[in-house]
């Protein structure tokens, strides 16, 4: 297996996302997905 880096893999995670979001059998997991990304972009702008 080759080593995938940090960023990387939050690529792999945003691609196999946005296919599950197109599956109804994902539909729920691509809402809490979403959520916790725009819950993590508030955060982060709140602090900066």
């Amino acid at each position: 297996m080759a080593i995938v880096s940090r960023r990387d893999r939050r690529v792999i995670a945003w691609q196999s996302y946005r296919g599950a979001a197109f599956q109804t059998s994902d539909y729920i997991t691509a809402i809490r997905f979403s959520a916790v990304t725009i819950a993590h972009i508030y955060f982060f702008k709140k602090i900066i």
